[in-house]
């Protein structure tokens, strides 16, 4: 799941309010020397929240994601 701004509270539940393990890791640099980019957006995720889930053949699981994000985005 990418997250466009920074964070300082994330929750991962399940659908009996149990909390799930997660990792927010980095999204690939797209910076390439000073004021050089890659790719031209800007509107691409810094970072990506990644969670085990756990769904049976032909089914689904529901999980609630909580992201509170400060005021500013990250440039």
């Amino acid at each position: 799941m990418p997250i466009f701004h920074r964070v300082h509270d994330i929750q991962v539940l399940d659908a009996h309010n149990n909390r799930q393990a997660f990792q927010v890791l980095p999204v690939f640099s797209n910076k390439w020397g000073e004021n050089v980019y890659q790719l031209n957006n800007s509107r691409g995720a810094y970072d990506e929240l990644y969670f085990m889930a756990n769904a049976p053949p032909l089914g689904f699981h529901t999980y609630f994601v909580s992201i509170h994000p400060f005021t500013e985005r990250y440039d």
